[in-house]
């Protein structure tokens, strides 16, 4: 070995800690995993000794990386979670505490299929009685798509109608709510059945509509209500929404 190298090598060494490598060859060796912590390389006509990460530094180095990662994705599920949800109760509707029911199964379902369907244009309406599940229902599809780091909004319609009336830039909103992967509109037919109100509530939906993207509704009323509406006025707004949703029975309705 030429003089050249031996002096590249010993400054190297320096480098490194001799008290967690051995010698061996002229590099420097980690004491626990015995692969090399240095490397000769030929740079302009020269040899130079880099370090370079052992076994033991690259697993750690892969661990220090999916901590800062998890760390990451947690951070996103916060932020998507509070844009989601107008209340923080609905935060803890989870599949895992759920009852078993037909509701539930089928929204499971949704979930765990939730990209065909997002491609497909695929939405859901959860229809059935007071106290049947529905919100909790459709909080637990929210919740399971943000675990997977998927952007949703819920809004109950009465609180969308008002930050549509009360908000400086309606467009943004309405683009807020174009651009998530799924919108949730919570008690369809507790809103106010003002003309104003109405014309809100079909700009909405019209909108996730021509974006192409899915739709989860709530509501007590039957399908027979839907489909034959007391209100004329309401018959644009469920024709459009039969054209976005699958609907979804809940027990005893």
């Amino acid at each position: 070995m030429n003089d050249c190298l031996n002096g590249v090598i010993a400054r190297a060494g320096e480098a490194v800690a001799s008290e967690e490598t051995y010698l061996k060859d002229g590099l420097r060796y980690c004491q626990n995993c015995h692969t090399p912590r240095q490397h000769i390389v030929t740079l302009f006509g020269e040899p130079r000794m880099v370090p370079v990460m052992c076994h033991c530094l690259e697993e750690k180095e892969a661990l220090r990386k999916q901590a800062l990662e998890r760390q990451a994705q947690s951070a996103e599920k916060s932020r998507l979670r509070d844009l989601c949800f107008g209340e923080p109760a609905l935060f803890a509707c989870r599949f895992e505490k759920a009852k078993a029911s037909p509701l539930i199964d089928r929204a499971r379902r949704y979930v765990e299929r939730f990209d065909r369907l997002y491609t497909e244009n695929i939405g859901a309406m959860f229809t059935g009685e007071v106290g049947s599940g529905k919100t909790f229902a459709a909080a637990c599809v929210a919740n399971a798509l943000i675990d997977r780091c998927i952007p949703v909004r819920m809004l109950s319609l009465p609180r969308l109608l008002v930050e549509l009336q009360t908000r400086w830039e309606k467009s943004v909103l309405l683009g807020e709510l174009a651009a998530c992967n799924l919108l949730i509109l919570d008690d369809l037919g507790s809103e106010r059945a003002s003309d104003y109100a109405l014309e809100q509530l079909f700009l909405v939906i019209d909108t996730r509509y021509r974006a192409g993207k899915p739709l989860i509704i709530t509501t007590n009323l039957t399908a027979e209500e839907l489909k034959n509406p007391a209100d004329l006025r309401y018959e644009r707004i469920y024709d459009r929404i039969s054209e976005l949703c699958v609907t979804v029975v809940a027990p005893g309705h």
